[in-house]
């Protein structure tokens, strides 16, 4: 399976204190309907770690996680 880059957008812990999160896809391919997505500058892709190719966070297509989960995880910053 391919890691995605994906922008977490909300979390809330549900009433048994399980962390959800609201995440949104980020793509290389242009949205078809500009409202659909937002581009990703590139000064933030490079602060991000991101490739140089064009990228955008799509607006349209927003999935829910349970944090910690499977689905999920956070960009290593070592080697």
């Amino acid at each position: 399976m391919k890691d995605r880059p994906c922008a977490i957008i909300l979390t809330v812990a549900d009433a048994g204190g399980q962390l959800r999160v609201l995440a949104l896809p980020i793509t290389h391919s242009a949205p078809a309907d500009t409202g659909d997505a937002v581009e990703i500058p590139p000064a933030t892709k490079q602060r991000l770690g991101l490739d140089e190719a064009r990228s955008w966070v799509v607006v349209t297509e927003a999935n829910v996680f349970t944090w910690p989960g499977p689905d999920l995880r956070p960009l290593s910053s070592g080697p």
